[in-house]
């Protein structure tokens, strides 16, 4: 109220310095009053704008933030989840590879029973054969024969490179 009191007075001031006098100087500080004031309306609007945009900037502002937080965690999630899919892809090669090893493993401990198998039955024939002729040299086969047996490997309690050992040192003294 102070500053349209103050106007007033400085308009009137202006207006008696122009040369208006009452009526013309009464119509003269109203209009310019009214401009005035108009302005001031103009000014207000444009600041309760100002205010408003710059409000919705922040907003967006803050919402762009938000949306690139978001990005980044499910970038991190996915970047995570390929890590762990690839470490039990590895996981998973490594354990078939083993397991293709031990396959090999047993099947070749297999072949070697099989073989000799083979042998023992050649000798058991051979030995008949010349059981006529050598009676000693069959005594001494047989005690030999006799010797320890190698049971058979079984995966739940031996250890495939202790009983491949085993065998191989029992196939020597064969």
């Amino acid at each position: 109220m102070d500053a349209h009191v103050a106007l007033l007075k400085d308009l009137t001031t202006l207006g008696k310095e122009l040369g208006y006098k009452d009526a013309e100087l009464n119509k003269w500080v109203t209009a310019q009053f009214k401009i005035a004031d108009d302005k001031a309306v103009a000014e207000r609007q444009r600041a309760e704008e100002a205010a408003k945009t710059a409000e919705e900037k922040a907003k967006i502002e803050q919402q762009r933030e938000y949306d690139r937080a978001r990005a980044a965690e499910e970038r991190e999630e996915r970047r995570a989840a390929r890590e762990e899919d690839r470490l039990t892809r590895e996981e998973q090669r490594k354990y078939d590879e083993m397991k293709a090893q031990m396959e090999i493993k047993r099947m070749e401990l297999q072949l070697r029973q099989a073989r000799l198998t083979r042998r023992a039955e050649e000798d058991t024939h051979d030995d008949e054969d010349n059981d006529q002729e050598e009676g000693e040299v069959h005594e001494s086969r047989r005690l030999t024969k006799s010797g320890p047996k190698l049971p058979f490997f079984d995966d739940a309690k031996d250890d495939i490179d202790s009983y491949l050992r085993r065998f191989e040192r029992y196939s020597e003294m064969q």
